[in-house]
């Protein structure tokens, strides 16, 4: 704390050198001198004397107190001395000043500057901390001084209003040129000085640490290192890269005039020295895993200058005598490829040269922070280090900062009811949604009516009322997110709220999507978190500053993933390898015969596919959901980065491998809004990548990109039949895309589209279906309202069309599918069986079957079933339809179900598990897999109560295949059973119980089929399971096993 307050009091006393030479203390000692009297005049127990008033009025309008006339004091040392930005001539004069280089330590003297912003660069050394605690200091004055002109107005008009809103207006149009003028020649100046700076710090650090080239060591950087980090920006870290010129390019270099490039020749027909790189590498600090990043890409540039560290030694003398130190891209780019220095490798980076003119290849960026911004960080976040401080002031700290973030919620909130009754506009009749954003079921189907928005008004006062409540909403949210975080609550839902209205208030401007992007970050909603930063990207006004977030985030994602990867390897390796297996059981014919009918169905067996599809859908909703998320925002956001392209593929098919696989269950976890924000996310990138194919012949990426939205629609388009209601919002969002006019470059550019994923995901045949009619809405539907503004596809303002979202979809079909390749059209044609079709197969009569097997050493196995054993999932998947096969089985006589021990076992432990378990971390605490255990738990102790004698058809069966008298819920001994898992078990105890059943008796119907067939095995004990490991252990064991779903199927 007390080391804060040492600093407080030297940025106030730098403050207070820069003010003193040019007499701005007088500025700020009138302007605190009217703030107190006009917070005596507002105070009503503050006891007044008889003239107090009149000598008020005469301060406000007379004198060197008056509002205006301090206006026109810090115009004139703000505006007319400051008349432009710092010029090239300027800061080249400025580079060769001694004080900027070689006493960059001392604080020396400058000759006066009449401009007050002059003097501040030059006296800070372009130190960042100083320059914004300078415009927090102006910015402060500027807002007393508006809160001065408003009192002054209420003392000097009072009889008049007009007189008296003109007047405040005139005030306040006067401070916001004065903050916007400051704000901007900052930051041209320093976009001029900075690589001037840079290159003469360079230089003369490397002659200052080096006398001898045998003595370069990494020290030569390191106070080099310190003043980039000083008079760069807060939010990045500097490494700089050293390399000899060895080509013979570059003779040919940037000499910074007029973009011209000349040629520079040495005495020995070659030039010594260095080029040299500064990368700045952007670096939030509250977030961990931005270390690892930036430590990952530092280690990196070190490796670079360690490899030339040789070459640098021999260069030195001659780079100590040389005169100037060009530099050149091109130089670099010959020598380590395109991608060295492409924005990929470094988020921003600067060739250091000495001109400061820009070259044209060179990208510059300042901070997209506004004085306000940069007021409310710093503030905030030393307040809130304060208060959960250990210190002994920090209840102190906390409470002033809880009482002042409240008071500004009560000034925005008053602020806002102001705007409504001056200029007549009502904030919750403005938003289309009164909480901020669509529910599910207003998202899906609610049809909304025009105007929305801004366009319930007519007049352009009240729009332009209308955006600014806009930004006085995000300031609301700032506040509560500021209060929740001082708090320590994890709520952040209000000041979420606030940003999505102000986001309906004015959907052009990206501010609000971008602080939706950070605040949703506290929630781990990551899909949420990428949409909304590209929606600050994509809209009319974007938010730069969401960029660097947006790659942040994604190389955090790309990480989670590459954690996830090597675990899905290793579940698709055990696919293939049971594929193997079952490929080589397959040589087992099976022989059902009916129960009850007792007709005979040859190779009716349970088909357990050997794909990878196969094996997700075995995964539980809430794991499918989980995985998917993560792989479709990685395959996202390699499209976006293009760092670590080579994992695309594998990513890609995953990713809607999973998607699938999710939307094939009856119940899914993804929600209509989240596939609508994947559908915007997957068009940036292709609208992006557009952008960067139309000034590039290679169009790989942006084709990539756009297959990936292609496949998208097409699983969408899959599952419509099953999820009408929750795919067709996103489906339309697509739709309207694929075939808006805009859209058109696209498809000349790429000419063809192919879905991706083939090696995973199965045919899909979503393009030939029929899917029927629907009128056209009258108004406009909610998702396009959702992305209003979004590229030029969603209008700002939504129009109604009369056309539906059927409609879209079907011109949507048939543009995709004239992009189809020709090879493709003729593999959509060959017809395939269903299976259906293969189900409906005329069965083979007793005759032909043994006819045919006659003879034959292929293995048979003929199944009569008589007794069924059900694993854990078929009771926690699929429990109606083990109680119509027990109402079956209790009807006819012929059939009993026996529960093993384990799963009865499992089933319990399952129920008792809790989906709020802070150790929870698996599929198995899924609150849905929980529920339906709970369930069937539930079920079968109500078929156990008394004595079981409520069927005769359900019991319980142990490990060793014993077969009680009844279904008791009982647990089993183990001990000595060994280290066997569960499904071991279950087999155990179905294969003991088959083994210990007498052989059939001749006259029955297994052994009349069975008995004249070679090497055939009979069977009537049945494992019902959809477990894929399981079904290929049970074959191998001669146990024949059929999926609960497709075993009711034949039994019906």
């Amino acid at each position: 704390m007390v080391s804060k307050m040492i600093l407080f009091l030297k940025l106030i006393l730098l403050g207070a050198m820069v003010f003193k030479q040019v007499d701005a203390n007088e500025v700020n000692l009138n302007i605190n001198t009217m703030k107190a009297i006009s917070d005596e005049f507002l105070d009503p127990n503050e006891e007044k004397h008889s003239n107090f008033l009149s000598d008020f009025k005469e301060q406000c309008e007379k004198g060197q107190t008056s509002p205006e006339t301090i206006l026109r004091n810090m115009k004139y040392r703000l505006m007319d001395t400051c008349n432009s930005h710092i010029l090239r001539e300027s800061a080249e004069k400025l580079s060769k000043e001694k004080t900027i280089i070689e006493e960059l330590r001392e604080v020396t003297s400058i000759s006066a500057q009449p401009c007050i912003l002059f003097g501040l660069l030059v006296q800070s050394k372009l130190d960042i901390t100083t320059i914004e605690e300078f415009s927090v200091k102006v910015n402060k004055e500027l807002g007393d001084l508006t809160y001065v002109a408003d009192v002054c107005s209420s003392v000097a008009h009072n009889e008049s209003s007009r007189m008296k809103e003109q007047y405040t207006e005139e005030i306040r149009n006067k401070v916001n040129k004065i903050s916007s003028y400051v704000a901007n020649y900052i930051d041209e100046s320093r976009l001029l000085l900075w690589p001037t700076v840079h290159n003469r710090v360079l230089r003369e650090m490397i002659q200052k640490f080096v006398e001898l080239p045998e003595k370069f060591k990494d020290e030569a950087f390191r106070d080099a290192h310190t003043t980039l980090k000083t008079i760069g920006d807060k939010n990045y870290v500097y490494g700089i890269l050293v390399v000899k010129p060895e080509t013979e390019e570059y003779k040919f270099f940037y000499e910074g005039i007029d973009n011209y490039c000349s040629a520079k020749y040495g005495e020995d027909n070659r030039t010594h020295g260095f080029d040299t790189v500064i990368a700045r590498l952007p670096f939030n600090q509250s977030l961990p895993e931005e270390k690892f990043t930036v430590l990952k890409r530092m280690h990196m540039l070190k490796e670079h200058v360690n490899r030339f560290e040789a070459i640098i030694r021999l260069e030195l003398e001659q780079l100590c005598q040389n005169p100037s130190l060009p530099q050149i891209a091109a130089t670099l780019k010959n020598k380590f490829g395109p991608d060295f220095i492409s924005k990929e490798m470094f988020h921003g980076w600067a060739i250091v040269r000495e001109s400061s003119f820009l070259c044209p290849t060179v990208e510059y960026r300042s901070s997209p922070y506004t004085d306000g911004d940069l007021d409310s960080i710093i503030s905030i976040e030393c307040l809130r280090t304060g208060s959960n401080s250990a210190s002994p002031d920090a209840r102190l700290i906390r409470a002033a900062t809880q009482k002042l973030l409240l008071n500004g919620i009560l000034f925005y909130e008053g602020l806002l009811a102001r705007y409504e009754e001056q200029f007549h506009v009502e904030l919750n009749e403005t938003l289309t949604w009164k909480t901020g954003f669509p529910t599910e079921e207003e998202l899906s189907e609610e049809i909304i009516d025009l105007p929305i928005g801004m366009g319930k008004y007519d007049t352009s006062q009240q729009k332009t009322a209308i955006k600014s409540m806009s930004r006085h909403l995000i300031s609301l949210g700032d506040l509560h997110r500021y209060k929740s975080l001082i708090d320590g609550s994890e709520n952040y839902e209000t000041s979420k709220s606030y940003y999505q209205k102000s986001s309906q208030l004015w959907p052009s401007t990206g501010h609000p999507y971008n602080q939706l992007g950070v605040v949703v970050y506290y929630s781990k909603r990551v899909i949420d978190e990428f949409f909304y930063l590209t929606r600050a990207l994509a809209c009319a006004h974007p938010y730069e500053a969401a960029r660097d977030r947006l790659k942040q985030r994604l190389d955090a994602m790309r990480t989670k993933v590459s954690k996830y990867q090597p675990v899905l390897d290793k579940e698709c390796g055990i696919v293939k390898e049971q594929g193997n297996a079952l490929r080589r059981l397959q040589i087992i014919r099976q022989i059902w015969i009916h129960p009850i009918t007792e007709s005979t169905q040859d190779g009716t067996g349970e088909k357990v596919k050997d794909d990878i599809l196969s094996h997700f859908l075995e995964h539980s909703k809430a794991k499918l959901h989980r995985r998917a998320v993560s792989y479709l925002s990685d395959t996202f956001g390699l499209l976006v980065t293009k760092i670590g392209m080579e994992h695309f593929e594998s990513v890609s098919e995953r990713a809607f491998g999973l998607l699938y696989a999710s939307l094939a269950k009856t119940e899914t976890d993804f929600s209509a809004d989240q596939l609508v924000k994947l559908a915007a996310m997957f068009i940036y990138v292709v609208q992006t990548n557009l952008e960067k194919a139309t000034t590039s012949s290679s169009t790989s990426q942006l084709e990539t990109s756009v297959n990936t939205v292609v496949t998208y629609f097409l699983v969408l388009l899959e599952h419509l039949e099953t999820h009408r209601t929750l795919l067709f919002p996103a489906l339309n969002v697509l739709a309207t895309w694929i075939c808006h006019p805009e859209t058109e470059g696209v498809w000349s550019t790429v000419g063809h589209v192919e879905s991706i994923g083939k090696t995973i995901l199965p045919k899909l045949t979503g393009l030939i279906k029929d899917y029927g009619s629907e009128e056209g809405p009258k108004g406009v539907y909610p998702e396009t309202v959702l992305l209003a503004s979004f590229f030029k596809v969603f209008e700002p303002s939504p129009v109604e069309t009369g056309r539906s979202r059927m409609d879209n979809l079907k011109d949507a079909m048939e543009k995709i599918k004239s992009l189809k390749k020709t090879s493709q059209k003729k593999e959509e044609g060959e017809e395939e069986k269903t299976p259906e079709e293969e189900d409906n197969e005329e069965p083979k009569s007793r005759e032909r079957i043994i006819e045919e097997e006659r003879d034959k050493e292929k293995a048979t196995i003929v199944i009569h079933p008589e007794y069924l054993i059900p694993d854990t999932n078929v009771f926690i998947g699929e429990l109606e339809l083990i109680r119509q096969l027990l109402e079956v089985a209790s009807k006819v006589d012929k059939l009993q179900i026996l529960v093993p021990t384990i799963v009865l076992d499992e089933l319990q432990n399952i129920s008792k598990l809790s989906a709020s378990d802070p150790k929870s971390n698996s599929e198995s605490h899924d609150p849905d897999r929980i529920s339906k255990a709970k369930q069937a738990v539930g079920w079968l102790k109500e078929q156990a109560k008394g004595g079981g004698k409520k069927t005769n058809s359900l019991f319980t069966l142990t490990t060793q295949g014993k077969r009680l008298h009844s279904l008791i819920m009982a647990a089993e001994d183990l001990d000595g059973i060994g280290k066997m898992t569960n499904d071991d078990m279950i087999l155990q105890s179905a294969v003991k119980w088959s083994e210990s059943l007498p052989a059939p008796a001749s006259s029955s119907i297994l052994s009349q089929i069975g008995t004249p067939i070679r090497n055939a095995t009979l069977r009537n004990c049945v494992l019902i399971t959809g477990d894929r490991g399981l079904t290929i252990k049970a074959i191998g064991a001669s146990l024949p096993c059929r999926g609960i779903a497709n075993f009711a199927k034949w039994m019906t």
